[in-house]
């Protein structure tokens, strides 16, 4: 029985006069044995259906019994005969009963929405996100220490509210551990100079003088580049303060080397900077289109697109994206701030032409024809500007063989097929100026070249307009760190992938804290030649397989760990300026006041004062080390509850208001996730915050912080992490990769920012004129005429696409990775969109797919929710999931799918447009306020009250008129009642 049987345990059936109106009954006497009586078999101690025991109900409406009676009176008024409790088969209570009931419930939720809440303040542990943000902000800490942390728990709502954000005893324990080792990275000795470590790879062939005859191995599917195709520059960084410089190890002893064709496992001595760097490249061999995937040439080493791994153990790309360019080196740093400098560019590239594609007959076309004797190096005058089609005509005896032909300094490599007859092909598409023009072509002894042919193209050729568009497109550059293993590389990326968009040499910098990649851990006893290998990676991003130039690196620099001055501003922004520094006592007590002040998030007490400085003064007597002793006290205060959580301190159990403090950091920790800054505390300090406070949500909202806020948030009212959870049937969905797979999880976000950004009416979560996405996510719904790289900009809208609902990402994670699910998916839009969260289901019931034998769609859902007590919920559920039966598991659009659909109202539905239309004309005021209620629990991390939830309603009335625009919903919430009063 469902929780609504309770509204009928009302009904009890003792016959009460009419005349008797709700506030006149005696709970005791009357309601509670007729609960008893009709009810408590089902809500009772021992079953307790629908976590509803009538056994407990009273007659306070307080609290959690608020919303039980609430849905009993909703189900005593209801003729759905389905919802209607006592079930049909149990005894009956009569309509005077029910009448009678319907109207005591009525009125004493009507005097509890009169009361005010009870209220003593509240506090709330910090996130695992916040605690981390928290600390970022407080230290000027890039390092992040905080994955040793366990995970949040969510709430039913989904949110980390304060209802499951207990402190554990291992929380205590790891939140002292991670102070320490921040404070350890943060605090230095100002009189001990630093050691960096600086140096330079240089790529380019043949630009090695050194003479280096041993062969080097890095193990398993990595491809070496040859030491006279690189150089090692040791550098000293120009630094304005004193600092030593770290060099290269060049002698070494390993019980592993390479001798001929095999390793060897004795002793042996190993001399030069190349046993300590190599140039390495990993991936699967070969390229897609028989291309070369990597080039070295004078300039440095070309890279096609990194096409990903196949994600399957053993085949085709187990060693990682191909091709996959890294540094591996065994000496790096393993604690500070890094920065890798990557000198780059887009080369200036032809396009290659394939099979499908025919070769300029030369009596149609003023071609420049170049015949060939032997391989040559000549140049050759070109008639004019132009995009000109580059055709080889050749005879190869070889199976399989390369031609290489340069124009203009420009290398380009051309695979041929055996063939016995002399043939001609088309090979490239490149840009060509007027004058002369310098080529070099290299074949092998197999191969003979007879012809070069150069045609220009008519501009109104269609190939011209492919070029140009080819040309118009940009590598990614993306930077990596990590360590090497037998079976590919640790790899991480840094920070996020940049457009190369110039041909001339430019200088891409990626910074982080070393501490926050894989770092190699060996035991300083194990010898081998191949162990602790560290690796710097390099790779030119794959966006969505269409051709573009090669990304030309030239140099990359490394520098670690990366101060800027010293001591380091973190230290710095702890150690403060001031007159007393040769006064240890009064000193010591002026940093930890500034710093306790920031960590407190407001002003503190003498008495918190005294407590953290005699923590101070017991160690500087044991130890005479200043700093030490003051990052002994400063451990103390990061593990404080003033630190650790966010409070609202109440006096009296009356309403208050919010201190301009608290709410600075309630604020802060709403739109950024992190402590208040600077300006929020001068104007709390003021008392000026309340007066400003949309101005500083306007601002803060555009502050880069706030991406915090809106991935958090997104990711916990979406679920978005079922996108990253689901198993794709790979065979059946090939282009739903892990890789495509995270991009599409990033939609939502972008596009829930961009509805706050402009302020856009929240309908559009329905359905929208437009998408945002990037070149990957725009391929995979078919628009291939984008080119914004990994950068998600605003597009035009897919047919069959626009609104939360339609994005494959969330329709893909509420599949089971093989094939759609209705029930999924309609629990998800009832849950998270309209707000109407069915009950919990009954154990050992079948999922979809292991309904066995050929059903229809309709028939396999009756099957799995033929089972008592579930046809109740699924009425709410299934209807809302079946039009979304138009997009398979992988989210795309699929013409013919049975999804018609009769909504709990009775509203007949026969596709998702229709869907998306009726939401938008028929519920729209539902899904603002289920919003609001989402948005709600996120800023305040609790669940909100009977008497808040209702609030919301005039809330949203005030919000209709302008069409409920998102950033005007969270300026809503932040001025509300329920947001400032405590």
């Amino acid at each position: 029985m469902k929780i609504f049987c309770t509204i009928f345990l009302i009904s009890l059936g003792l016959l009460i006069p009419q005349s008797v109106l709700g506030n006149d009954v005696d709970f005791k006497a009357t309601i509670r044995p007729l609960l008893t009586k009709y009810c408590q078999d089902c809500h009772g101690p021992d079953e307790a259906n629908s976590k509803i025991r009538v056994d407990i109900l009273n007659d306070q409406f307080q609290g959690k019994q608020l919303f039980d009676w609430d849905k009993i009176s909703h189900v005593i008024e209801s003729n759905d005969v389905d919802l209607r409790m006592p079930p049909e088969d149990e005894l009956q209570p009569t309509q005077q009963e029910r009448e009678l009931l319907t109207t005591w419930i009525t009125n004493q939720i009507k005097t509890a929405k009169t009361r005010d809440s009870v209220n003593n303040g509240y506090s709330r542990r910090l996130t695992k996100v916040q605690y981390r943000n928290t600390l970022r902000d407080l230290l000027l800490l890039s390092d992040d220490f905080t994955a040793v942390l366990p995970n949040d728990g969510v709430t039913k709502e989904g949110y980390n509210s304060m209802e499951v954000m207990q402190v554990s005893p291992l929380h205590l324990e790891y939140y002292f551990e991670i102070a320490a080792k921040a404070l350890d990275q943060v605090i230095v000795d100002p009189k001990q100079p630093p050691q960096i470590h600086n140096f330079r790879m240089n790529l380019g062939k043949d630009i090695n003088p050194e003479n280096f005859n041993d062969k080097l191995i890095l193990g398993a599917g990595s491809r070496l580049i040859p030491v006279k195709n690189f150089t090692i520059e040791e550098l000293t960084p120009e630094k304005d303060f004193p600092f030593t410089s770290h060099r290269f190890q060049k002698k070494f002893s390993y019980i592993e080397g390479y001798i001929g064709n095999g390793t060897i496992r004795k002793q042996k001595e190993f001399i030069g900077v190349y046993h300590n760097v190599f140039a390495c490249l990993r991936g699967q061999g070969g390229y897609t289109g028989g291309l070369q995937a990597e080039t070295v040439i004078a300039d440095g080493l070309l890279l096609r697109p990194s096409i990903p791994n196949t994600e399957i153990f053993m085949m085709g790309s187990t060693y990682g994206p191909s091709p996959n360019f890294k540094i591996s080196l065994r000496e790096l740093p393993v604690h500070g701030k890094f920065r890798v400098k990557v000198t780059a560019s887009k080369y200036a590239d032809a396009y290659d032409l394939d099979s499908k594609h025919s070769p300029v007959d030369p009596s149609l076309n003023q071609s420049t024809v170049i015949q060939i004797e032997d391989d040559s190096s000549e140049t050759v005058q070109i008639p004019m500007d132009g995009i000109y089609q580059v055709d080889l005509t050749y005879q190869s005896t070889a199976k399989n063989d390369t031609i290489v032909l340069a124009l203009a300094g420009r290398p380009q490599n051309y695979r041929v097929s055996k063939t016995e007859e002399t043939t001609t092909k088309a090979f490239k598409l490149i840009q060509l100026k007027k004058g002369k023009l310098n080529f070099d072509l290299q074949s092998s002894n197999a191969t003979t070249v007879e012809k070069i042919i150069l045609s220009k193209l008519d501009s109104a050729d269609p190939l011209v307009a492919t070029f140009e568009q080819f040309n118009q497109r940009s590598p990614q550059l993306g930077v990596y760190l990590g360590f090497r293993r037998d079976c590919g590389s640790a790899l991480s990326p840094v920070q996020i992938a940049q457009t190369v968009s110039s041909t001339k040499p430019q200088a891409y910098y990626f910074e982080d804290a070393i501490s926050n990649y894989p770092i190699s851990v060996m035991d300083k006893a194990n010898n081998n030649y191949l162990a602790g290998v560290s690796e710097i990676g390099v790779r030119n991003e794959y966006l969505d397989g269409r051709a573009a130039p090669r990304l030309l690196v030239h140099s990359v620099e490394f520098e670690g760990p990366f101060f800027e001055l010293w001591p380091p501003k973190p230290h710095k922004s702890i150690f403060i300026d001031s007159p007393h520094v040769d006064s240890p006592e009064i000193y010591a007590t002026e940093v930890i006041r500034h710093f306790m002040e920031r960590a407190y998030r407001r002003p503190i007490t003498e008495h918190e004062l005294n407590r953290i400085y005699s923590v101070w003064q017991k160690s500087y007597q044991a130890s005479t080390n200043f700093y030490s002793s003051i990052k002994d006290a400063l451990t103390v205060v990061l593990c404080t509850p003033q630190f650790l959580m966010i409070t609202d301190a109440s006096t009296t159990p009356a309403s208050e208001q919010l201190t301009e403090y608290e709410l600075a950091s309630k604020l802060a920790y709403f739109l950024w996730n992190s402590s208040p800054d600077d300006e929020l505390l001068s104007l709390a300090k003021a008392g000026e915050l309340r007066e400003s406070l949309n101005k500083q949500i306007d601002r803060m909202l555009a502050d880069p912080k706030s991406s915090s806020f809106f991935n958090t948030f997104v990711s916990q009212w979406l679920n978005l992490e079922k996108i990253t959870t689901v198993e794709i049937n790979r065979k059946k969905y090939p282009r739903l990769t892990k890789e495509v797979k995270n991009h599409l999880r990033q939609e939502p976000i972008v596009f829930f920012e961009y509805l706050v950004d402009h302020n856009l009416e929240l309908s559009n979560i329905i359905d929208s004129d437009f998408i945002l996405a990037n070149d990957v996510v725009a391929s995979y719904y078919g628009l291939d005429s984008q080119d914004s790289g990994l950068k998600f900009i605003k597009s035009e809208v897919p047919a069959n696409r626009g609104g939360l609902l339609a994005q494959a990402g969330i329709l893909a994670g509420l599949s089971n990775g093989d094939e759609s699910n209705p029930v999924k998916r309609g629990n998800w839009i009832a849950r998270k969109i309209i707000s109407e969260p069915p009950g919990e289901p009954p154990p050992n019931v079948p999922d979809l797919k292991e309904v066995e034998g050929d059903f229809t769609l309709r028939q396999r859902l009756e099957m799995h929710r033929n089972k008592k007590g579930c046809v109740k919920c699924h009425t709410k559920i299934d209807p809302w999931g079946i039009p979304l039966e138009q997009f398979d598991a992988a989210g795309i659009f699929q013409e013919k799918a049975d999804c018609v659909s009769e909504l709990p109202d009775g509203q007949e539905i026969q596709d998702f447009k229709m869907l998306q239309n009726y939401l938008i004309s028929d519920k729209m005021d539902q899904i603002a306020i289920g919003f609001m209620q989402h948005l709600s629990t996120y800023a305040l991390g609790r669940s909100l009250t009977f008497k808040e939830l209702d609030d919301l309603n005039a809330e949203c009335r005030d919000l209709k008129q302008a069409g409920y625009r998102v950033k005007d919903i969270i300026k809503s919430i932040a001025n509300s009642q329920k947001f400032q009063t405590k």
